[in-house]
């Protein structure tokens, strides 16, 4: 396995269940967040996504967003030591122009300390959405079009992948979500043509290093023919 893609889901529901504050429930995920890091380096996979906070995330109420920046502020102010000890290089993926200034300069800053580590690679999509993705490139390859710099029958799909906010990105190989909820939630929807897709009913902020080796030898377990 190459990329390992994870949708976190289920923070709200742990954080009813154990009738604690919201913000409990994401403090905790991010340390289920170094348990999968943990976990891909152990297992040499070489590159891991987390879908850390959706396009459609920013109509949630202003209180749940407020909280969920003031996490993402803290994570990020305390991430460096823990990548660079392990020589991880870490990306964000999608519009981060719809945060406040200071998480989009936090966001380049890291990834400016973090681009000649040359571990694992740690991509965060954040502000994404995989619709929203495929219409951007889209719109950029039309706009190429237009000005003669593309022919449209040239347009293809590894065009189409290069234009992505994914694009330093091999295709997923699993795609792991918590929260028992079966569904990709717009999480690389093109990408993931033959990815295979793991569900369990474990809440993100529970998720302990067993759930992970359990995915992983479910992917390994799986024969893949990609159509074939």
């Amino acid at each position: 396995m190459r990329h390992l893609a994870c949708i976190m889901d289920g923070n709200r529901r742990w954080a009813k269940e154990q009738c604690c504050p919201l913000i409990v429930a994401y403090q905790q995920g991010l340390k289920a967040v170094e348990l999968a890091v943990d976990f891909c380096i152990a297992k040499h996979i070489t590159h891991l996504s987390l879908f850390v906070f959706s396009l459609q995330n920013l109509k949630r109420a202003t209180e749940e967003k407020d909280i969920l920046f003031m996490v993402v502020r803290q994570a990020v102010n305390e991430a460096f030591d823990f990548v660079h000890q392990r020589n991880v290089r870490v990306f964000f993926s999608g519009d981060l122009t719809q945060f406040p200034e200071d998480i989009q300069n936090m966001c380049e800053n890291i990834e400016k300390k973090t681009n000649e580590a040359t571990g694992l690679q740690l991509t965060l999509l954040f502000g994404y959405g995989a619709q929203e993705d495929v219409v951007q490139a889209v719109q950029c390859i039309a706009r190429a079009v237009e000005q003669g710099i593309v022919r449209a029958q040239d347009v293809s799909h590894d065009m189409l992948l290069s234009h992505l906010w994914t694009r330093h990105l091999p295709p997923p190989d699993l795609i792991m979500r918590t929260g028992d909820v079966k569904r990709l939630s717009n999480c690389f929807l093109y990408e993931a043509a033959y990815t295979e897709l793991y569900f369990i009913p474990i809440m993100w902020p529970a998720v302990t290093m067993n759930d992970f080796e359990n995915a992983y030898h479910f992917f390994i377990n799986t024969k893949r023919n990609f159509g074939m």
